[in-house]
């Protein structure tokens, strides 16, 4: 079905017309064409519809580092390509990985060297930590020494500075000891960024699933960020399908849905709706449904399209009011909105004023209006292009 937004050609040159311009003075009363407006019940919704078979995820798995691709995958003697399987782990292709190697190598030595330094200035700590206590034990026999007149200023002066100087010792001690203990957590974290580094130059398999296409060779220059391989998981697959707005109350979440696959016609497949689109597709003003089906022995691949049935779940269809194509015009007060000249009485003759309406689907040469009307009202259907609201009018036999 057309959409009321694309009413076609047919429309187009009745609404060039669609807006009059007043007519200064009385003039005669305008011969006009009417009928009511009728009901229109469509067709069922179609029992079946076509659907292709997407995969419940499709993951592009990428390069975190750069580098020459060293090595891929190799199934059944030859590299990994679309349609073959994989799984959780498997790593799926891996960079050279030399350079980043030796990154790793160097962090361990600078690791060592921290470690080693760790060990010095624990060594020379423990020794201004003796000295200290020796300056401490010295400088109380200097006291007393001092307090009994056996011992002269000076000398006891000379003792106090050895204190301070071996307490300072231990204070510089300490620092070294800490900056070497920073210097090796820094290795430390140098040394596992090294490695992760190393462990990023393979491209793991995020999960089962097949291939969907792989995008490098042996010697290809990867950079960070670039997907080495797509990867569908196919353990759950959807089958995507459009149904017109007409049809749009048929179908609902969580609704049981048999799916035929003509590849495998002994085995019926039975679904259930995981979603609706909330807006039509702009191309072909549908909505679009998804259906839900476990897919456990993976038989059900990517591209392949199956057969949507509705039948036993399509609502009764509901019937709406419709108007010939030539009674529609564009409105005289809004030049985005659509008018119908509504005659009032039942006579040969009346007045008319025009209506704003929404449009629905086009059925041959009527259109859909489900707002703006109701059945049996009486619309000018010829020569309402040259009427204006509230303008009296001669109905033709």
């Amino acid at each position: 079905m057309k959409q009321a937004g694309i009413l076609g050609f047919g429309l187009a040159a009745l609404l060039a017309a669609g807006c009059s311009k007043d007519l200064p003075g009385k003039r005669s009363p305008i011969m006009v064409a009417v009928q009511p407006v009728e009901l229109l019940t469509p067709q069922p919704l179609a029992a079946r519809y076509s659907a292709s078979i997407l995969p419940d995820r499709q993951i592009p798995v990428a390069f975190k580092v750069g580098g020459y691709v060293d090595d891929i995958l190799r199934i059944g003697g030859r590299l990994a390509q679309e349609g073959d399987n994989v799984t959780k782990g498997q790593v799926l292709a891996s960079l050279r990985s030399a350079d980043y190697n030796a990154r790793r190598v160097q962090a361990e030595a600078q690791l060592a060297a921290a470690a080693r330094t760790i060990q010095t200035a624990a060594a020379q700590q423990s020794e201004a930590e003796a000295g200290l206590a020796k300056a401490q034990a010295d400088f109380e026999r200097a006291g007393a020494l001092y307090g009994s007149k056996s011992l002269t200023r000076p000398e006891y002066d000379a003792a106090k500075a050895q204190l301070d100087m071996a307490a300072a010792r231990v204070e510089a001690a300490r620092a070294q000891a800490g900056a070497a203990g920073e210097n090796r957590r820094a290795a430390e974290a140098v040394l596992q960024q090294a490695q992760f580094t190393l462990e990023d130059t393979r491209l793991v398999c995020p999960g089962n699933g097949i291939v969907v296409s792989r995008s490098i060779e042996i010697g290809t220059l990867a950079a960070p960020g670039m997907a080495g391989f797509v990867v569908a998981e196919i353990g759950t697959v959807k089958a995507v399908f459009g149904v017109p707005d007409t049809g749009l109350e048929s179908v609902r979440l969580g609704m049981p849905i048999s799916v035929r696959v003509e590849a495998l016609p002994d085995q019926p497949m039975n679904g259930r709706v995981t979603a609706i689109s909330p807006v039509t597709d702009p191309k072909t003003r549908v909505f679009s449904v998804e259906v839900s089906l476990a897919n456990p022995k993976r038989q059900l691949k990517p591209g392949m399209i199956v057969s949507v049935s509705l039948s036993g779940e399509t609502a009764p269809p509901r019937a709406f009011p419709v108007v010939p194509l030539s009674a529609v015009l564009r409105s005289k007060t809004d030049p985005n909105a659509f008018a119908v000249g509504v005659l009032d009485g039942a006579g040969e003759s009346g007045t008319v004023h025009f209506r704003q309406v929404k449009l629905g689907d086009i059925f041959g040469n009527q259109v859909a209006v489900p707002e703006g009307l109701r059945a049996g009202e009486r619309i000018v259907v010829s020569g309402a292009q040259q009427v204006l609201d509230g303008e009296s009018v001669q109905v033709l036999p």
